[in-house]
């Protein structure tokens, strides 16, 4: 019975943090902001995770998992591979932005924190490897695309696409990034998944 009262109130556990980071920022929201989103005592919460960092980490994870499903079904549809790598390019700009901002994060707070979530972002980027194959499958499924090394290009374009996101990080201070400073890197990573998608047809 615990047990099942336990799993049934992570959810709520993790909407209610999710909602106070956003509002808050990670630096300043506190545990007993959480607790008392949802009615329950600090205790109680430390009885789910053991401190704030476990907490963020799991409701990263969570929106990890989320975009991976959106990425998924998105795969399922009948668009080209040139469309999948664009739409994947403009949903991970999306959740870039979404993370700086749920931790209300500064470039040096992201440096600081990211001990915490290496082996995190570590799997994830697996999965995102993963995710550019079967974009790519789908062209030589579709017949768009031939003769191509799947593994080799997936992970070369994740690469790039990240190599976009720290190329931010040496520009400006993650905290005094605009809208326009967001939509200026959205442009870049979906222009590269274009000539990323018409390139790789050349098979170099």
């Amino acid at each position: 019975m615990v047990s099942a009262v336990k799993s049934d109130n992570i959810p709520l556990i993790l909407e209610a943090a999710q909602k106070q980071f956003a509002r808050y920022g990670f630096k300043k929201t506190t545990m007993n902001d959480i607790a008392d989103e949802i009615g329950m005592s600090k205790a109680s919460l430390y009885y789910y995770f053991p401190n704030k960092e476990e907490l963020f980490k799991e409701v990263i994870k969570e929106e990890l998992a989320e975009f991976i499903d959106k990425i998924n079904t998105i795969i399922s549809t009948g668009k080209s591979y040139i469309d999948l790598l664009v739409s994947y390019a403009e949903m991970r700009h999306v959740y870039f932005q979404n993370f700086i901002n749920l931790g209300k994060l500064s470039s040096e707070a992201l440096k600081n924190v990211k001990p915490l979530y290496t082996e995190l972002f570590k799997d994830f980027k697996k999965e995102e490897a993963l995710l550019a194959e079967r974009m790519l499958q789908k062209g030589v499924d579709n017949g768009e695309l031939e003769g191509l090394d799947i593994p080799r290009y997936a992970e070369l374009y994740v690469n790039i696409i990240q190599g976009l996101r720290k190329n931010v990080f040496m520009s400006k201070d993650l905290a005094d990034f605009t809208d326009d400073d967001y939509e200026a890197l959205k442009k870049q990573s979906i222009l590269t998944a274009k000539i990323f998608g018409i390139g790789i047809k050349t098979k170099l």
